[in-house]
């Protein structure tokens, strides 16, 4: 897409990087879908030369998000103690700390630049590493550009709340505007088209311009879906079939899926489908993408997605949420809960407690087909009905918030209360069993804690409150909303609030 209206941003970028030179500075690029962010910071790549050490990562877009997913990217890059950190256990820290080494290098080395691509997309070990980095970099000569878009990130999304803790001194925000009237009617008096037209169907977004002036015939299509299946038309049966198979899978498709087939990805390209991505290809936007997934009749779009799961499924080191997004668009039973337990233990070993929530509960509708020896008991059902008001025995089958719990914990076999005490809750194994009870040298403003809105949450390790709030709790019949919690955790809040956080 051509870089139309961005001069200014551009030049401020500039500044920026020139600025880094005293201190770390931050670049924060937001705007609706299709408002040219990519297209902006590639163009400040390309101008930066040889005077920046540029690291690409980026968020896709799956059903759970990938734990960690731009560190990864910049890790392989880096190829250095952080590529090693990631593929062995350690701690969330021990990974951030690596990355910190990896770019302060010596002053000789060109400037680095980090460029942090679709945030609204990130998990939450994600986001705490932009914080956590964030308030690092002040002294270290490095310039972060992370983009998002700000038409998808409501009031309550967690990337309000990681954006509003980075230091204000080094933070600059930048917002894209859509293109004026003026430079919409001169590109299309260009390729002789109607400018009040273009202009009311694409309301100066730039890729839905672009998209309107290269579809061919006079003839405008009334939406960005029909100008892409257009062009996919034109396309021998091959090459389509290959340009469909793209479109299920969100932001790249490596190279193994498109080995073995050099000259239809070239035709692709040269239609102006696809563009080369990394070592592999994708859609020039999302948009596109989605555009083209949308218009796939549903057991098509089975069909694709169980070729790319047999594909991915062969390829070492494959992110695992890659493959339960797939398994789960496929239908793939066997595949999810193989697949969906190995991506929520690497995700709550990472520090994304919500994203291997979700991995689990993707499982836990074929938990039935577990081993009996891996599925929960419920072997004191009238203890934990007294000892835990609330949790009925449902609670205790696959799926439940008690498997689930266990499942966190690493033992799908633990009592509620066990688990409570090895994440630290009060009235757990860890306080002997009495509910509020406060441990011993510690007092409860001595605790770590976070928030839930504008409640307090005690609490002695990060996963906790995150698994408490993922999972949250259903309240029995009868039982008064100011019911206080079992954990000694403050006021009890209605679970619809809980799952909004």
């Amino acid at each position: 897409m051509e870089l139309w209206e961005r001069s200014g941003t551009l030049d401020l970028l500039g500044d920026l990087l020139r600025e880094s030179a005293r201190g770390g500075r931050v670049a924060v690029v937001a705007g609706e879908a299709g408002i040219g962010k990519s297209v902006l910071v590639t163009e400040f790549v390309r101008r930066c030369g040889l005077a920046a050490w540029v690291l690409w990562g980026g968020c896709d877009r799956l059903i759970t998000p990938r734990a960690l997913g731009p560190l990864h990217d910049i890790g392989r890059q880096t190829r250095g103690v952080l590529a090693e950190r990631l593929n062995t256990a350690v701690a969330q820290e021990e990974l951030f700390t690596a990355f910190l080494d990896e770019i302060s290098g010596p002053l000789q080395r060109p400037r680095p630049v980090v460029v942090v691509e679709d945030v609204h997309w990130a998990d939450e070990a994600t986001l705490d590493w932009l914080i956590w980095s964030g308030r690092r970099i002040g002294r270290m000569p490095v310039l972060f550009v992370v983009t998002y878009r700000d038409d998808e990130v409501g009031a309550e999304h967690p990337l309000r709340g990681a954006l509003a803790t980075l230091p204000g001194a080094i933070t600059r925000r930048v917002s894209l505007s859509p293109l004026s009237r003026e430079c919409v009617a001169d590109q299309a008096y260009r390729a002789g088209r109607d400018p009040e037209l273009v202009y009311r169907l694409s309301g100066g977004n730039p890729l839905l311009v672009t998209e309107l002036l290269k579809a061919e015939g006079r003839a405008v299509p009334a939406t960005v879906q029909d100008l892409v299946l257009d062009r996919l038309r034109l396309l021998p049966r091959p090459a389509r079939e290959l340009a469909h198979l793209v479109s299920v899978i969100p932001t790249r498709a490596d190279d193994a899926i498109v080995a073995g087939a050099p000259d239809l990805v070239d035709m692709c390209v040269d239609a102006g489908v696809l563009v080369p991505s990394g070592d592999g290809v994708s859609y020039r936007h999302e948009l596109l993408r989605s555009a083209v997934e949308d218009a796939l009749s549903p057991a098509r779009r089975v069909a694709l997605h169980r070729r790319v799961l047999g594909v991915l499924a062969g390829v070492p080191g494959v992110d695992p949420g890659r493959l339960v997004h797939h398994a789960t668009q496929a239908g793939d039973a066997s595949a999810v809960l193989r697949y969906g337990q190995v991506a929520g233990a690497g995700a709550a070993r990472q520090g994304a407690h919500r994203e291997a929530t979700a991995h689990y509960r993707s499982a836990a509708g074929y938990a039935d087909r577990l081993p009996a020896s891996s599925r929960p008991s419920c072997s004191r059902p009238t203890r934990s009905r007294r000892t835990w008001p609330g949790w009925p025995r449902r609670d205790c089958r696959p799926g439940g918030r008690r498997w689930l719990y266990g499942r966190i914990c690493g033992n799908p076999n633990r009592s509620v209360r066990t688990c409570a005490g090895s994440l630290g809750w009060p009235g757990g194994r860890g306080t002997r069993g009495r509910p509020g009870r406060r441990p011993r040298g510690r007092s409860q403003s001595s605790r770590p804690s976070c928030r839930v809105g504008n409640w307090p949450w005690p609490t002695a390790t990060g996963p906790s409150c995150t698994c408490l709030r993922a999972i949250g709790r259903r309240r029995s019949p009868g039982e008064s909303k100011r019911e206080p919690w079992p954990f000694g955790l403050g006021m009890w809040r209605p679970p619809s609030t809980l799952r909004s956080t």
